[in-house]
C-alpha cells in the first residue's frame, strides 16, 4: 500500500509542477507582453517630447487641408424616396406586385407609380349591374362608364382649398405638375374626346402609347388598361365590302373565281381597369405644402362623399407622412448648430471668469472647442476626397465624432494637470522635489490609454451603426457618451491617485496620508454629489425629447403600415382572380375592402394632430439641446473653485455698481 500511495504522490506532484510550469509560463507571456506595450508607450512619450511642436504643425496643416479639401468636393445630395424604404420590406413587395399589373411606365413618365412625390392614384372598375358573370358586365370599353369617368374628373378638378397666409383658393389646375404648358396628368387619353369615339374599336399600338394629336393627351396602354387587357382580330370595315354590280357582264365568269382577302385588324376588346394619376408641383416649399393639402382633401372628398351607381374608385396616397419626416431631418441642422453656440457662449463665460488659466475649466473647453473644429474639418474632408456623397443630416455624425475627439483631448489635459497638481512641490527652492516630465508623460498616456482606446471604439461603432440604419441623426449617442466619459475621469481620478501617483521624490508621512484619504472621501462625495445632481437635470430635460420622438416614430409606422395593410388587400384582392381581372369585379368583398379603404385613409393622415404632436416634439427637442449648455454649467459650478471665482466676480461687479451710484449721487 506504500508503494502505490507513494506512486500515487510522485503522479500528483508530476502534475502540477506541469500545471504551475504552464502557469509559469502564461505569466512570463503576459508580463512579456506588458513589457513591449510599456516600452512602446515609453517611446511613444520621449517621441511627443522631442516632436510636441513639430507634431502639432505637421497636425494642423493636414486639417488644414482636409478641411480645403471638403469646401472644393464636398457633394451633399438631398433625401430620395428609396431612403424610406425597408429591403426585403413590405413597401418593396407592394411596388413590385403593381408592376407585375400594371408594368413600369419609367421611360415614359419621369415618376415611376410607386414615387414619393404628391399624386392622386386612381384605380377605377365597373360595378356589377346584375349577379351573371358575364365579361360584359365588367368591361370598361362602355360609352357610359367613360362618361362617368370624365365626370369624376371634372369633381376632382373643381375641388378647392384655402390658403392660410392669404385668401386665395387654389384648385388642381394651380397646382399641377405642368408638362408642355398643360397639367400632367398620367392617363388623360382616357379623358379625351378620341378615345371616346374609338372606343368600341381602338387599335392595338405596338409601341403601346395612344396620343391625341389635337389635344395632345396621350397614355400608356399597361398603365391606363392593365397588363391583362385583352384583344381580338377583326375585319377591317373598308375591306371586307365587295361591290357586286361591278362583277356583271362580259367579265362575271374571269371574276367568278377571284375572292378579295379580308384585312385583319387587332383591336382592344375588354379592359378590366381604368387607371389615372393626378401629379402635383412640388417646385418649391409652398407649393409643396400647398399640393400635400389639396391632396389630402381629394383623399376625403372621394373616400368620404364621392358616389356612383357605376365604377368603384380606389385612391392611394401616401406622402404626408414621408415630407414630414424629411422636413424634421432637415430641421435638425438648426438646432444642434443653436446648441454648439450656446455651448460656446457658456465655454466663453467660464473662461473670463477663471483666475488661472492654465488649470481651469476653460482650458480644457478650448482645448475641446478647438479640437472640434479641427476633427471635423478632418473628417468632412476626408470624406469628401474620398468622394462619398452624405445624406444631409448624416452630417450631424459628423459632430457626434468630432465632440467625441474632443473629450479625448479633454481627457489629456485633465489628467495632465491633475498629475501636475498631485506632485506639485511645496517649496519651489528643493531641488530634489522638481518633477521629471518625462516620467509624468508616460504615466499620463498609461492613464489616458484605455480612454483613447474606447473612444476609438465608439467612432468606428457610430460610423457603422448610423451607415447602416437610418440616415436620420440621432443625437442620444452624444449624450451617452458624455455621461459614460465623465463617470470615467472621475472613477479613474480615485484610482490613480491610489495606484498610480506615489512616485513622489518626497516620503509622505502617516499624517499627510491620512489627511489625502479624507480628502479624497469628500472629493468622492463632492464628485457623487455633482453626478447625481447633473444626471436627474440630464434625465428631466431629455427624457421628454425621447418619450416624444419614439411616440412620432410609432405613430409614423402604424400609419405606414395601415397605407401597406391597404395596397396588400386591394393587390390581393386582384391577385387571388383564377386567371382574369374580370373575376375579381364581380367580387361581394371588394365592397367591403373598399370600405376599409375609406376608414383607414381617413385615420392615416390628419394634418392638425400631427402639426401639433410636431410642435411638441420640437420644442422637447429645443430642452433636450438646452440640457447639455445647463449640464455643462452645473459641471463647472460644482467645482469649489469656480463657485469661489464666481463669488469674487460678483462681488466686485456689485461693488462697482456701488462706486458708480455714489459717483453719481456726489457729481449730481
Amino acid at each position: 500500500m506504500s508503494e502505490i500511495q507513494m506512486i500515487r504522490n510522485n503522479e500528483f506532484n508530476i502534475t502540477m509542477s506541469n500545471i504551475s510550469k504552464d502557469n509559469n509560463r502564461i505569466q512570463m507571456q503576459d508580463n512579456s507582453i506588458q513589457e513591449k506595450m510599456n516600452k512602446f508607450w515609453n517611446y511613444y512619450s520621449k517621441i511627443l517630447m522631442r516632436f510636441s511642436w513639430l507634431i502639432l504643425v505637421l497636425s494642423l496643416c493636414i486639417t488644414i487641408g482636409l478641411t480645403i479639401c471638403c469646401f472644393l468636393f464636398m457633394e451633399i445630395r438631398q433625401f430620395d424616396e428609396t431612403n424610406f424604404f425597408i429591403q426585403n420590406g413590405q413597401a418593396l413587395k407592394n411596388i413590385q406586385r403593381i408592376r407585375t399589373i400594371f408594368g413600369n411606365d419609367k421611360n415614359f413618365r419621369a415618376h415611376q407609380q410607386m414615387s414619393l412625390y404628391p399624386a392622386i392614384d386612381i384605380i377605377i372598375k365597373r360595378k356589377l349591374q346584375t349577379n351573371n358573370e358575364n365579361v360584359n358586365e365588367t368591361n370598361m370599353l362602355n360609352n357610359e362608364i367613360i362618361d362617368e369617368v370624365r365626370s369624376l374628373d371634372r369633381q376632382i378638378q373643381s375641388v378647392r382649398i384655402n390658403n392660410s397666409n392669404n385668401s386665395f383658393q387654389y384648385n388642381y389646375s394651380m397646382l399641377c405638375a405642368v408638362l408642355n404648358n398643360a397639367c400632367l396628368i398620367d392617363g388623360n387619353y382616357l379623358l379625351s374626346d378620341r378615345f371616346r369615339q374609338d372606343a368600341s374599336y381602338l387599335k392595338r399600338k405596338s409601341h403601346g402609347i395612344y396620343f391625341d394629336s389635337d389635344t395632345g393627351a396621350n397614355g400608356l396602354s399597361s398603365f391606363i388598361f392593365s397588363k391583362h387587357h385583352k384583344f381580338i382580330n377583326v375585319t377591317s370595315p373598308e375591306s371586307d365590302y365587295v361591290d357586286e354590280e361591278e362583277i356583271e357582264g362580259e367579265e362575271k365568269e374571269e371574276h367568278l373565281d377571284v375572292t378579295t382577302p379580308a384585312t385583319l385588324t387587332e383591336i382592344i376588346s375588354y379592359v378590366p381597369i381604368f387607371r389615372l394619376r393626378y401629379s402635383l408641383n412640388i417646385t418649391t416649399n409652398e407649393m409643396r405644402y400647398l399640393s400635400t393639402i389639396w391632396e389630402n382633401e381629394v383623399l376625403r372628398y372621394l373616400n368620404e362623399k364621392y358616389q356612383s351607381k357605376l365604377i368603384y374608385l380606389s385612391v392611394s396616397s401616401s406622402t404626408a407622412i414621408s415630407d414630414t419626416v424629411s422636413k424634421q431631418a432637415r430641421d435638425e441642422g438648426p438646432f444642434i448648430a443653436i446648441m454648439l453656440l450656446i455651448f460656446f457662449i457658456f465655454v466663453c463665460f467660464s473662461i473670463s471668469i477663471q483666475g488661472n488659466f492654465h488649470t481651469s475649466v476653460g482650458y480644457l473647453s478650448f482645448c475641446g472647442i478647438m479640437s472640434l473644429a479641427l476633427s471635423s474639418g478632418a473628417t468632412f474632408g476626408l470624406i469628401s476626397i474620398f468622394r462619398i456623397q452624405i445624406i444631409e443630416p448624416m452630417s450631424l455624425v459628423v459632430f457626434v465624432v468630432a465632440i467625441i475627439d474632443c473629450m479625448r483631448i479633454s481627457i489629456l489635459c485633465g489628467e495632465y494637470h491633475r498629475i501636475i497638481k498631485h506632485h506639485m512641490p511645496t517649496s519651489s527652492t528643493n531641488v530634489s522635489t522638481k518633477i521629471d516630465i518625462e516620467k509624468i508623460l508616460r504615466s499620463i498616456i498609461k492613464s489616458s490609454r484605455p480612454y483613447f482606446l474606447c473612444s476609438t471604439l465608439i467612432q468606428i461603432i457610430v460610423y457603422l451603426i448610423l451607415s447602416i440604419i437610418s440616415p436620420m441623426p440621432c443625437t442620444k449617442y452624444l449624450s451617452l457618451t458624455l455621461i459614460l466619459y465623465i463617470s470615467n475621469i472621475q472613477l479613474s481620478a480615485n484610482e490613480e491617485t491610489k495606484d498610480n501617483f506615489l512616485t513622489v521624490g518626497v516620503t509622505a508621512h502617516r499624517t499627510a496620508s491620512i489627511r489625502s484619504t479624507t480628502r479624497s472621501h469628500a472629493q468622492s462625495h463632492r464628485v457623487t454629489r455633482m453626478l447625481i445632481l447633473v444626471s436627474t437635470c440630464f434625465l428631466l430635460l431629455n427624457a421628454p425629447a425621447h418619450i416624444c420622438s419614439i411616440s412620432l416614430k410609432i405613430y409614423t409606422i402604424k400609419k405606414s403600415q395601415l397605407i401597406n395593410n391597404n395596397i396588400q388587400k386591394y393587390i390581393n384582392l386582384l391577385n387571388n382572380s383564377n386567371g382574369t381581372i374580370s373575376t375579381i369585379i364581380e367580387n361581394p368583398n371588394f365592397i367591403y375592402t373598399k370600405s376599409m379603404i375609406s376608414r383607414e385613409s381617413q385615420s392615416i393622415i390628419n394634418l392638425n394632430f400631427f402639426h401639433i404632436f410636431y410642435t411638441i416634439v420640437i420644442v422637447t427637442l429645443h430642452i433636450s439641446y438646452l440640457s447639455y449648455s445647463i449640464n455643462f454649467f452645473l459641471y463647472s459650478f460644482c467645482g469649489m473653485k469656480f463657485r469661489r471665482e464666481l463669488i469674487r466676480y460678483l462681488s466686485r461687479y456689485r461693488k462697482y455698481q456701488r462706486q458708480i451710484q455714489t459717483s453719481r449721487i456726489i457729481s449730481g
